[in-house]
């Protein structure tokens, strides 16, 4: 008698257990993976994102930044499930200050740096020296040289051929590379520095000269995933390394990356840079 008064209590038990394993499985399911790029890879990442959504039918939501913006963001706590840095050296920040798995980091694809100016005023024939007169203008461009990759690797370069110190009373610094794209493609600088997958997009710029790799450090992507990204962020970076993506990568202007065994090793920050 006891048993047949509580079957329907045992009954309605196991059904909300169930609901209460599934829902949250579920709602899990349809959160997009939050990832944080950089500003170079707006068009590539978009589209790769919604390729991979249109496949899966699960949700990315790229946001998009300076690569040192968006990292220090993770560590202040934003709710990134994936970094995709245009300097590598900020993957191993995260990866110091705790904030991102080490065993998850992979290479995406490679950039150049380039030299230009408005398409009515760039002279396509020039090379990148110092005697270049593009680096000779009253307003010259880069992204900012403190923290932002491609301002980092515009510094580089110009203190390579022997300008930086004659050009960096002259600079303009933008808080990404699309904004020095902007400002040299309505001439509120006359030339800049900035990637060539950005070039490539834009119809008021024209490259005057291509930076040669060897003055600055390697422009590699590489992605990471944080702490406590779901599956659905490592079914993401699996799909970043397929040959659908790479196809991406490659007509927005990227390059394959080096074997791992050619990348040049680099220190580690200490975990006092966490602070």
């Amino acid at each position: 008698m006891i048993l047949k008064l509580l079957r329907p209590l045992l009954l309605l038990s196991a059904v909300l257990i169930t609901m209460l394993v599934i829902v949250p499985r579920a709602a899990h399911a349809d959160t997009p993976v939050l990832v944080f790029a950089a500003a170079s890879l707006t068009n590539a990442v978009t589209e790769i994102a919604r390729a991979f959504e249109a496949e899966t039918g699960r949700p990315v939501t790229p946001v998009f930044d300076a690569t040192s913006r968006a990292a220090r963001q993770i560590t202040e706590g934003a709710p990134a499930h994936m970094l995709i840095a245009a300097n590598r050296d900020w993957v191993d920040w995260l990866i110091t200050c705790g904030k991102a798995e080490a065993t998850s980091r992979q290479v995406l694809a490679r950039n150049t740096l380039v030299l230009v100016a408005s398409s009515k005023a760039a002279n396509t024939d020039e090379v990148f020296s110092a005697q270049n007169p593009l680096l000779d203008v009253r307003r010259f461009a880069i992204a900012d040289p403190e923290g932002v990759p491609a301002g980092i690797y515009a510094r580089q370069s110009l203190e390579a051929i022997g300008m930086w110190d004659k050009l960096e009373a002259r600079l303009i610094r933008g808080d990404n590379v699309r904004t020095v794209l902007a400002w040299v493609g309505t001439r509120a600088a006359e030339a800049g520095l900035v990637y060539a997958s950005d070039a490539a997009i834009a119809p008021r710029v024209a490259v005057a000269a291509v930076v040669p790799d060897h003055l600055h450090d390697a422009i590699l992507y590489e992605a990471v995933l944080t702490r406590d990204a779901p599956a659905e962020a490592q079914a993401f970076l699996s799909y970043l390394s397929s040959e659908s993506a790479h196809t991406v990568f490659a007509r927005f202007g990227f390059s394959s990356p080096p074997p791992a065994d050619l990348m040049r090793p680099h220190p580690s920050p200490t975990v006092e840079a966490c602070g």
